[in-house]
């Protein structure tokens, strides 16, 4: 695992995300939205998000930017560092896709060589 100078929890960050995959389900079938759990959701995630973005840019780094994956991990940093320059105040629809640029990330820290294991696949 790369050294970012601080912990990275894989396994809080698929939680958190498992966790907005229940809310958007919920609301799909029209369940409300408690408006400060999504709030404090959107805080966890944000924290994520920095912290998986940190590991990527470490993870990667060598990574050619003309090759195929150093195009995605450069794309993928370039929206994750755009999220976090400017991340919303928790609605709905910006937990959502703070989530899914979150997903993206673990996806790129599992399928790394260097890093460490996940407890279980990102779906």
């Amino acid at each position: 695992m790369a050294d970012i100078g601080y912990p990275l929890d894989v396994q809080a960050a698929e939680a958190a995300v498992r966790a907005v995959d229940e809310v958007r389900l919920a609301t799909a079938v029209g369940a409300p939205v408690d408006a400060i759990a999504l709030f404090q959701l959107h805080e966890e995630l944000i924290g994520h998000l920095l912290l998986l973005l940190a590991e990527v840019q470490e993870l990667y780094r060598d990574q050619p930017g003309r090759a195929w994956m150093g195009q995605v991990v450069e794309g993928a940093v370039r929206l994750a560092g755009g999220l976090a320059a400017r991340p919303g105040i928790g609605h709905l629809d910006e937990v959502l896709v703070v989530a899914g640029v979150c997903k993206l990330l673990l996806v790129l820290h599992q399928i790394h060589p260097q890093a460490t294991p996940t407890s279980e696949a990102v779906s």
